[in-house]
């Protein structure tokens, strides 16, 4: 029903490029070492299955549901 999450194929390559450590982006994201070492593994976070049955079923992306459709604000922080 849902296209594949590539979650962690995505974090492996976003942190390699950026030549991040997994203990940098938990710290800095203020996530659990736990939580990091689950999404590189495979584990998908609880309700995003939901939200992308959701996103289909609209026919909008992901982000689109969450930030609204004229979200442009790109990297800008939506967390302390």
């Amino acid at each position: 029903m849902h296209s594949e999450i590539k979650l962690h194929q995505v974090l492996k390559f976003e942190l390699e490029k950026r030549d991040l450590s997994q203990k940098d982006l938990v710290s800095k994201a203020r996530i659990g070492q736990s939580t990091l070492h689950g999404y590189l593994n495979g584990v998908i976070p609880k309700g995003l299955i939901t939200l992308i049955k959701v996103s289909q079923f609209l026919d909008v992306s992901v982000d689109e549901l969450i930030f609204g459709k004229n979200f442009s604000d790109k990297g800008k922080k939506i967390c302390a």
